[in-house]
């Protein structure tokens, strides 16, 4: 619709109203994160956030930021390193009292106050927990040599695994409010771990209706830190994947079949990860080796419980979500607008003329 600038006295019985603005599609960039650490406080501290556009710019964040912000740093490192453009850093408070970390994640992840910044950011679109594993999987919940750890010898493997499908399932809860956020989880870094993690998701019928909002990924990488090799939660390289396929080929293009940036191999080689690719109706979309291709993603399943779900596949789910968002944005024009024929086509007309575009592009 044209705008016509009217400089005669309206005519009876007739209306000239301006066309909407043009919405602008790159106003919303897509696989923009969220990851979740923690800093150690010794009073009652709020949760950090704080958005950064490189590399660069989170290491100069970081060397402000006092006490010294822990579980995000090679994750953010990754997302960069693998074509992501931008994010968020977001830092939950760690007393030197709490010393059941699984209690204090369940506690501080549950609270929506917590995520007050992260869910009134309308950039945000994906959301990553590279604190997990760390504080779950790690005597003491940090990792002190940045290398493989073993679990307390008194805990097994299925109970690490609870604890972490209560989180899963707390934070999917809280974070009601934001249905346009794709989750992506990072598999146990222990492979027993990760299938007690399937098992207890069969058991309870996974992660509900938002399931099809998320997807899994494992097992760890193996990088290069400072001359040694140590293990990196995969979740910011999977982001950064993303952010990369999206700016390609667009955000209908499966984040699969990719290379991953940045590190020396998987954890784990594929033949040891039968059980995360054949788990059925939920599995982990496994990082593995290829002979002269490198290391790659090699599948987009998310953790729709209903096998039959449309929303079976990451790039479906990710991309109507994305046309849901555009096309509200593209509607607030009419929110107080008369509820009339006229209101109702330009609506019509602003939605199929973008609908055509995204088309016209392969979406």
């Amino acid at each position: 619709m044209t705008e016509v600038l009217q400089h005669e006295p309206s005519l009876p019985g007739i209306s000239i109203v301006p066309a909407p603005p043009e919405f602008q599609s790159e106003w919303w960039p897509t696989a923009v994160p969220v990851w979740v650490g923690w800093y150690e406080s010794f009073d009652d501290s709020k949760v950090v956030w704080q958005g950064v556009t490189s590399w660069e710019d989170y290491e100069a964040c970081e060397a402000k930021g006092s006490p010294r912000w822990q579980g995000v740093r090679e994750a953010v490192r990754l997302y960069f390193l693998n074509g992501g453009l931008r994010g968020y850093v977001m830092l939950l408070p760690h007393s030197e009292l709490d010393h059941d970390w699984a209690q204090w994640l369940k506690a501080s992840l549950g609270d929506e106050h917590a995520w007050g910044e992260a869910l009134c950011e309308e950039y945000v679109s994906v959301i990553t927990l590279p604190l997990l594993s760390e504080c779950l999987e790690s005597k003491e919940g940090a990792l002190a040599s940045g290398g493989p750890t073993e679990l307390q010898p008194q805990v097994t493997p299925d109970e690490v695994a609870q604890h972490y499908v209560a989180v899963w399932q707390l934070v999917l809860k809280v974070t009601l409010a934001r249905p346009d956020w794709f989750f992506v989880l990072d598999a146990p870094r222990d492979i027993d771990v990760a299938n007690c993690c399937l098992k207890r998701l069969r058991a309870t019928g996974g992660l509900g209706a938002r399931g099809e909002h998320a997807s899994m990924y494992g097992p760890h990488l193996v990088i290069d830190k400072d001359g040694h090799e140590a293990l990196a939660a995969p979740s910011g390289a999977i982001c950064g994947v993303m952010a990369r396929v999206d700016a390609a080929e667009g955000i209908w293009k499966a984040p699969a079949n990719e290379p991953v940036l940045g590190v020396l191999r998987p954890a784990y080689p594929e033949y040891q990860l039968r059980k995360w690719i054949d788990s059925e109706p939920f599995s982990i979309n496994v990082i593995r080796s290829c002979p002269g291709r490198g290391v790659r993603v090699w599948g987009c399943r998310t953790l729709a419980s209903n096998p039959d779900s449309s929303y079976r596949y990451v790039q479906i789910r990710r991309a109507a979500t994305w046309i849901e968002v555009h096309l509200r944005a593209i509607c607030q024009f009419a929110v107080f607008e008369p509820n009339e024929l006229l209101t109702w086509l330009r609506l019509r007309t602003a939605c199929e003329a973008w609908l055509r575009r995204l088309w016209e592009a392969g979406g």
